[in-house]
């Protein structure tokens, strides 16, 4: 009897676990929204791949501030100035991530490893090759990401390349352009101010 008993107490709770068991759903509706917005919202950014951005750069942990004009064209070349107070620290930056010429007052020199040399030679720690992207509010692609949306479906916070950066302002209008974003990466915060965007 007892046996019978415990037999049947197992079959009704093994059957009640089965009722209560989680089944697999859809995401709800409002995440779906806004992963289609999002979506929306990259195809819109990927269209604007040659720019003229002008802006400010300001930056704590190291010494890089000052006017910013970033020229992106085709193949990924850019042309960057950033010129401090009256001119002064002027550097100018030509080329592509892999291949960059560099001013700085009267030294120039030719860097395969662009990244790299800034931060040895002027002490600067300026993320070249994913910059374009997050200065359009993307991730750069083909590397390892996280991020967080805005009702938007933009950009709010992205983790990549061991930055942690912060879209604090979009301009209006489509599509949205980042006006703020910083960069942090260690005692490290970049903050850029894109005044304007112009495309060809």
């Amino acid at each position: 009897m007892n046996r019978l008993c415990a037999t049947l107490l197992a079959t009704l709770l093994l059957a009640s676990c089965a009722l209560q068991a989680p089944r697999p759903t859809a995401p709800p509706p409002a995440d779906a929204a806004l992963l289609q917005r999002w979506w929306q919202h990259q195809q819109s950014l990927r269209s604007v791949d040659q720019f003229l951005l002008q802006g400010r750069l300001a930056a704590s942990g190291m010494p890089l501030s000052g006017r910013l004009r970033w020229q992106q064209s085709a193949g990924g070349r850019f042309d960057v100035f950033v010129s401090g107070p009256v001119g002064s620290g002027s550097v100018r930056l030509r080329g592509t991530p892999d291949a960059v010429h560099i001013q700085s007052g009267d030294e120039e020199w030719h860097s395969r490893t662009p990244e790299a040399d800034l931060q040895h030679r002027l002490g600067w720690r300026l993320p070249l090759a994913a910059l374009p992207y997050w200065a359009r509010g993307l991730p750069r692609p083909g590397r390892p990401a996280r991020y967080d949306l805005d009702p938007a479906g933009r950009l709010l916070r992205l983790q990549q390349d061991g930055w942690d950066i912060h879209f604090d302002r979009y301009h209006p209008g489509v599509p949205a352009l980042p006006a703020r974003l910083r960069m942090i990466q260690d005692t490290t915060t970049l903050t850029l101010l894109a005044d304007r965007w112009q495309q060809p």
